[in-house]
């Protein structure tokens, strides 16, 4: 490896970019677990564990592997959160790398197995993903030092980059592959920035553009996302000219959206494609001089064969056989994982039958994933509305904290946060009460007048008494124009009246 192209500054950015983005998920899904999986929230972990049980006797650790096997009370799954925000500021702080990460890696799993409708997004298996790659790219220290640690092995970043580079491919070919009209029409874009689950108040700006411009960024998101790619490997300009190019995208998208840590994510993974030449461009001077001193010693420098012998010998896995054998053995599984993965959604049905039940088979471990943001682009609005009553006659809305509700209320910016509850009642909307049977179990929650449940939304319309019926009704939005928004402060046209979305609920007491 020449020395103008070393990783060491790109993995130190990497594993402390991760630590940041774990640390944001645990923290935000912390705030949230007892309204969703808690003994009084929406779907509480502990009758979760109970069906898999019964689903998966004799196997359960293998068929949902949790750690809340041994115990999923409240303070337990509060008790991990704040364990993987800890975890997080060790992996920032460099202490024990591989460790951190592998506990990390197990904390998240464990949440994802037991929260499977909350917890059940790309960007959570991405994380996942991120975590098991890690492992092989991080240093096998007690306390990472850029002064002095090896470079990380050529193998370990060649994972690092395919998983970049299966993201954004599968994503741009789930587009095209999904038969949508809208992306072969190139009229997506027309529609995303205010159908997408909750927009931003940048949002409506990019929505009243010209359709030529949002047809030109249909193209130029297909060839980011379908060429640019490939670029990962190719020489080191280009690999660069990748890595910014899909970086520029990640910041484009988090200006107009809210999509809780993925852009994060994905920008510290463009990141371990930046070598260290590149990166030390951008850092201040105090680190810069930390990356000078990490270079090889002069003697080494005075001997090109000799400089690459040594950079090859630090840059080698762990020196015992054994360690040898574990690293080039997992990096085989992921590299052959990888491949039947792409196989399977590039020719869907003609994987071997051995190859589909072994992808069954790991299936559950939610590690190693195929991606498809935004297959299908959804071309008009729906919200439902959720309100109470204690007399039949009066009833007063439960408002949430991000999605539209109010018509006069602003969009506005919460990611990297992700409101759980908000998204999965965008996602209700589109499939219907019969497919969202989560709803039911929101609702009885509302009745019961459940604590964790209630702060999970902007206001509780009853704070002195419970009410005693829950309805809910399906309304299409658009936004307004801007005119009208000038005017009136009004950002949403609901259409009036909507329809039922679910039964109403009554309380049994």
């Amino acid at each position: 490896m020449r020395p103008e192209e070393r990783f060491v500054l790109s993995r130190w950015l990497t594993l402390r970019g991760l630590g940041v983005v774990s640390g944001v998920a645990f923290a935000s899904f912390g705030v949230q677990v007892g309204g969703l999986i808690g003994s009084r929230g929406i779907l509480p972990a502990v009758e979760s564990l109970a069906l898999l049980e019964r689903w998966h006797e004799g196997a359960r650790f293998v068929r949902a592997p949790t750690l809340f096997w041994l115990g999923a009370s409240d303070r337990a799954l509060e008790g991990v959160c704040t364990a993987g925000v800890a975890l997080s500021a060790l992996l920032v702080a460099g202490v024990a790398p591989r460790a951190v990460l592998l506990a990390l890696w197990a904390a998240y799993l464990s949440l994802a197995t037991v929260s499977a409708n909350f917890l059940g997004y790309q960007w959570d298996a991405l994380l996942l993903e991120a975590l098991c790659v890690a492992l092989f790219l991080a240093p096998p220290v007690a306390w990472e030092r850029l002064q002095r640690d090896p470079p990380p092995p050529h193998a370990a970043l060649l994972l690092v980059h395919l998983l970049l580079a299966k993201l954004m491919f599968l994503s741009g070919f789930a587009k095209l592959a999904s038969g949508d009209r809208t992306w072969r029409g190139l009229t997506a874009l027309d529609y995303h920035y205010w159908t997408q689950p909750l927009p931003t108040w940048t949002s409506a700006w990019a929505a009243a553009l010209p359709h030529a411009v949002h047809a030109a960024s249909v193209v130029a998101t297909l060839a980011v996302e379908l060429v640019v790619p490939f670029l990962l490997f190719a020489p080191r300009p280009l690999r660069r000219a990748a890595a910014l190019v899909l970086l520029a995208f990640q910041v484009l998208l988090m200006a107009t959206g809210n999509f809780a840590f993925f852009n994060l994510l994905t920008i510290v993974l463009c990141v371990s494609a930046l070598d260290d030449a590149c990166l030390a461009r951008a850092i201040p001077r105090a680190l810069r001089g930390r990356v000078d001193s990490a270079r090889v010693p002069l003697a080494a420098r005075a001997c090109g064969a000799c400089r690459l012998a040594l950079d090859e010998a630090r840059s080698a896995p762990p020196a015992t056989p054994l360690r040898r054998a574990v690293f080039a053995a997992g990096v085989a599984l992921l590299l052959g994982t990888n491949a039947l993965l792409l196989a399977q959604r590039l020719a869907p049905g003609h994987l071997p039958e051995p190859a589909a039940n072994f992808l069954g088979a790991i299936a559950p471990w939610r590690t190693l994933n195929a991606y498809g943001l935004f297959a299908v682009m959804t071309t008009e609005r729906r919200e439902i509305l959720v309100e109470g009553t204690r007399d039949g006659t009066r009833w007063l809305p439960y408002e949430f904290c991000w999605k539209p509700g109010r018509p006069d209320r602003a969009p506005g910016f919460v990611a990297p946060h992700q409101p759980r509850l908000d998204w999965e009642m965008w996602f209700a909307a589109l499939r219907g009460c019969r497919r969202s049977p989560w709803f039911s179990r929101f609702a009885e929650r509302l009745l019961e007048g459940s604590e964790p449940v209630l702060r999970l939304l902007e206001s509780n319309p009853f704070p002195d008494a419970l009410p005693r019926e829950i309805r809910s009704s399906v309304h299409r939005y658009r936004l307004a124009p801007a005119p009208l928004r000038r005017r009136t402060g009004q950002w949403w046209i609901r259409e009036e009246p909507g329809r039922p979305f679910c039964p109403p609920f009554r309380a049994k007491r």
